[in-house]
């Protein structure tokens, strides 16, 4: 029976992971939430209710019958996945499993309200825990041999920076360096049909600060009203473009 969970819970990212690749009606959130302390939680909010009729081409991943698709509509779902409870097939993968082991996987589908969100969050002790993790999020997708993982593992990089140092903290400042997404050596007219599919899609980053920030040094970021959050949108295929960065630098009181 847990095998057969689990089979099917991986079967649905994938059949979600495609999706994302193939339409701009979505919305992507990474928010980091930061403890005076310097623990906190990430966040990582893919949000789909607009596309959520595509989703049912995929319904057969979960092995219902072609007649049984036009029923999905109807479907609702309130899943939460410890990583803790993964199969050893994907546990084996990482390199970081005291900090790994801790995430969680959340979807909600609500086919009458065209509702499907999926989160992936994280607490962590220290910010470097987030690159930790994406990394073994990386080679957790790789180890389910699924089409998006492909040989390089591009998909995730999208997402996750595939674990790159992005991440520092000392007293009173976040740090987030500049790192470039690689999206691999993929030929040209694949990369405009992605570009194409992906269009309008968002992608917004915020950092919530247990403290009043003081300054920001990073492009085209607001500060909140009480200013304990900062906030920067961007098109999604400006970053796959590199034509936007998400470094910054946030000093806080």
């Amino acid at each position: 029976m847990k095998t057969s969970f689990f089979r099917q819970i991986s079967l649905w990212v994938i059949g979600l992971t495609i999706v994302v690749s193939s339409s701009s009606c979505f919305e992507i959130l990474e928010r980091i939430t930061l403890k005076k302390d310097g623990s906190g939680e990430y966040l990582m909010q893919l949000e789909m209710g607009q596309m959520l009729s595509m989703l049912m081409a995929f319904g057969d991943l979960s092995d219902s019958s072609a007649d049984g698709m036009s029923g999905m509509s109807e479907v609702k779902m309130d899943t939460t996945i410890l990583f803790s409870m993964m199969p050893d097939s994907i546990k084996q993968s990482w390199q970081n499993p005291s900090i790994t082991k801790n995430g969680v996987i959340a979807m909600v589908m609500d086919g009458d309200n065209s509702i499907l969100t999926f989160n992936i969050s994280l607490p962590f002790s220290n910010v470097t825990d987030i690159d930790a993790f994406g990394a073994d999020m990386g080679s957790g997708f790789g180890a389910l041999n699924s089409p998006v993982s492909g040989e390089d593992d591009n998909t995730n990089e999208m997402f996750f920076a595939a674990g790159k140092k992005q991440f520092s903290y000392k007293a009173g400042e976040l740090t987030r360096k500049k790192v470039p997404f690689n999206l691999g050596d993929e030929e040209d007219e694949d990369m405009e049909m992605v570009k194409m599919m992906m269009g309008d899609a968002s992608y917004t980053v915020e950092y919530i600060l247990p403290g009043k920030v003081k300054k920001v040094n990073g492009l085209n970021y607001n500060i909140s009203e009480d200013g304990h959050k900062v906030t920067r949108s961007v098109n999604f295929l400006d970053i796959m473009d590199q034509k936007a960065d998400l470094g910054v630098s946030i000093q806080y009181k």
